[in-house]
């Protein structure tokens, strides 16, 4: 049924399920038969095809995507493959076999340390789109967080990223993404999305992986949540919880660079690094080597990685010309016999 839907994507592309659903679009989880490999893929339905607005839309975030298809970062899904033409119906990003966030929460507790190397880890990715694309994700929420099997995050969803240059204010834009993970200054009646509102969003997250209690479960409770009234005395992470979401955006941290240093802070708290003495000068060069060799096979994963990527964008364009040439065919075909009609006739 939702094969029938979707035509327009290639056969070797078996769709297994339904990520997210909406009225204009889906997320689709499937895998490439050919290669073996998943992909997340976003896709308009017959409706969201329809509407201008919507379609004008998905074709910004299409353009946006494929400034991004040459990122590698661990906690940004590759971009493989965006449909060509004015009117784009498709992407597809790189797969996990994994479960978002928010499942991930609910089913089991979460440790610290790890809550705050996921923290980290996002901190990191959004830094990168920031710094390399000007890219703000305005829709941050472990609904749209997906976990990998060893716990590596990775931020999807990209409906709602703008390039930061562009203002957009209420009147414009209107409120993007969760709204219960938005930041109060978003929903104020003039405001301009910025890192510290995608950081608010983050802070949210964070404690909501610390305390698996939903930090602000209504919109009355938006505007009156208080971290600094919330006891946090057992978290090491005390003071930068208390800046990520502190009510004025002004005293949050004023980069990803500043709020990455605290956090690889706290840590390094949990995971301590052995000092090199005399007696263990070879074991200390030894570990060096080891770092050198482990940087080199991780420079060599992306290398293979982006191979897979240009192997699976030419194997889906090729795809899509030959059902074109069929079409192209089938039409020619059709139009051929209307001239023989006519001049039988």
């Amino acid at each position: 049924m939702i094969a029938k839907e979707f035509t327009f994507i290639p056969k070797q592309f078996e769709i297994q399920k339904v990520i997210k659903s909406h009225k204009y679009y889906k997320i689709l989880f499937a895998k490439n038969q050919d290669i073996q490999q998943f992909v997340f893929i976003k896709a308009l339905t017959a409706e969201g095809g329809q509407d201008i607005f919507i379609t004008n839309e998905f074709r910004r975030e299409c353009r946006l995507a494929k400034k991004m298809s040459s990122l590698a970062h661990p906690c940004v899904p590759r971009i493989i493959y965006v449909e060509h033409g004015m009117c784009p119906r498709f992407y597809m990003m790189e797969g996990t076999d994994g479960i978002t966030l928010e499942e991930s929460i609910l089913e089991q507790e979460i440790p610290c340390e790890i809550a705050t190397r996921i923290t980290l880890q996002l901190a990191q990715g959004l830094e990168v789109l920031h710094r390399e694309y000007s890219i703000l994700h305005r829709d941050l929420s472990p609904d749209n967080i997906y976990l990998t099997q060893d716990l590596q995050p990775k931020i999807c969803n990209l409906q709602s990223i703008k390039n930061a240059d562009v203002a957009t204010i209420t009147s414009q834009g209107g409120v993007k993404g969760a709204i219960l993970f938005t930041a109060p200054e978003i929903c104020s009646e003039q405001f301009d999305y910025s890192i510290q509102s995608d950081m608010y969003s983050l802070g949210l997250i964070f404690l909501y992986m610390l305390q698996r209690k939903m930090p602000i479960e209504s919109l009355e409770d938006l505007f009156d949540f208080d971290i600094m009234q919330i006891p946090l005395d057992n978290y090491s992470a005390q003071n930068t919880l208390q800046k990520m979401l502190h009510r004025d955006p002004q005293k949050r941290f004023t980069s990803y660079g500043e709020l990455i240093v605290e956090l690889q802070k706290i840590y390094s708290a949990y995971t301590p690094i052995k000092v090199a003495t005399t007696n263990n000068i070879s074991d200390s060069r030894l570990s060096i080597w080891e770092a050198k060799l482990d940087s080199l096979t991780k420079k060599l994963a992306i290398l293979e990685q982006k191979q897979d990527n240009l192997t699976q964008a030419l194997n889906v364009t090729l795809s899509s010309m030959n059902n074109k040439m069929k079409q192209l065919e089938n039409d020619n075909s059709q139009i051929k016999n209307y001239l023989n009609q006519i001049f039988n006739k």
